[in-house]
C-alpha cells in the first residue's frame, strides 16, 4: 500500500485565518464569532480593530464590506498602528492606512489613486510588518500593479517593527452595513505570506 500523503497547499490557503474584531466596540454588533461587525450608520466615525497586531512577518487577510437597504457613506479598510487617531475615519493621520471605498487609498489625511469598492467586493489586504509595507486588492487584483511577494510597488509605508493591527471605519450610511473578516480564504494569499 502506498504511503498516505497530505496534500499542501501552496499560498497560504490550507491556514485559516484566526482573526477576529475586538468585542465590544462602539456603535457594532457582532457575531460569526466575532468574524462579522454590524454598523449602526452612527454620523460619526467609529472603528473595528482586529484582536491580534504584528510586529514582525508577513500577513494577509481579507475583508468584507456590505450594505443591503440602504448605502455606504464613509467606509475605510486598512491598518493602524498604535496611537492612531481613533475619532476620525481611518487615514487621517500618519498612523492610520486605508482604502476608501469612495476612491483611493488614504494615510496622513492624502489620497492616492482613485480606485473604489463597492459592497460585495473582497479587499484582499497585505502587510509585511518587519518593513513597515502594506498592500491592497480588489477582488485578487492588486492596486497600482503591487506584488506583496516581490515586494513591488507597496501602496503605503508604515512604521518598520511597529504592532499593526488590522482597521476599519464606518462613518454614517443607510441600511444594514457589515464588515466582515474571512473565516475561508478566497483567494490564495501572496507567496511567503501567512493568514492573519
Amino acid at each position: 500500500m502506498p504511503p498516505f500523503i497530505v496534500p499542501m497547499l501552496l499560498g497560504g490557503v490550507a491556514a485559516a485565518p484566526s482573526i477576529k474584531w475586538t468585542n465590544p466596540a462602539t456603535h457594532f454588533t457582532f457575531s460569526g464569532g466575532d468574524k462579522v461587525g454590524t454598523f449602526d450608520n452612527n454620523a460619526s466615525p467609529f472603528h473595528l480593530i482586529s484582536t491580534t497586531s504584528k510586529t514582525t512577518g508577513k500577513w494577509y487577510a481579507e475583508v468584507t464590506a456590505t450594505v443591503s437597504g440602504g448605502a455606504f457613506s464613509v467606509v475605510v479598510i486598512g491598518f493602524s498602528e498604535p496611537s492612531y487617531n481613533s475619532g476620525s475615519y481611518l487615514g487621517v493621520d500618519s498612523l492610520g492606512f486605508g482604502f476608501y471605498n469612495g476612491g483611493g487609498t488614504i494615510t496622513n489625511n492624502a489620497f492616492t489613486g482613485a480606485e473604489t469598492f463597492a459592497t460585495g467586493d473582497v479587499i484582499g489586504i497585505a502587510c509585511d510588518a518587519t518593513a513597515g509595507t502594506m498592500w491592497w486588492a480588489k477582488n485578487n487584483t492588486w492596486l497600482t500593479s503591487g506584488n506583496p511577494a516581490t515586494g513591488a510597488n507597496p501602496r503605503c509605508t508604515g512604521t518598520p517593527g511597529a504592532a499593526r493591527s488590522v482597521n476599519m471605519s464606518f462613518t454614517g450610511g443607510t441600511g444594514t452595513q457589515t464588515a466582515t473578516l474571512a473565516a475561508t480564504l478566497a483567494y490564495a494569499a501572496p507567496s511567503g505570506f501567512t493568514p492573519w
